[in-house]
């Protein structure tokens, strides 16, 4: 399972990341500048491999956006 947020005003995309095969005690948490194009999420985060250093994860995916639809004549 994948959350993905946006903070109003920090210009960066956060994410955690959790499922039951890789990271089955730890939720992982990463983060991306904002790039041009603001519905392209583009985030890094890093998990420990004992006895290797850490390694890194990067999730890169298109937003999909929901828009709120008024009906007609509504606003």
């Amino acid at each position: 399972m994948a959350l993905h947020g946006y903070p109003c005003g920090e210009y960066r995309w956060t994410t955690v990341w959790l499922d039951s095969f890789h990271c089955t005690a730890w939720i992982m948490r990463s983060q991306g500048a904002v790039a041009a194009d603001i519905l392209t999420l583009n985030v890094l985060g890093h998990y420990p491999a004992p006895p290797d250093p850490d390694r890194s994860w990067r999730r890169t995916l298109k937003v999909i956006t929901h828009i709120n639809v008024l009906r007609k004549g509504r606003k």
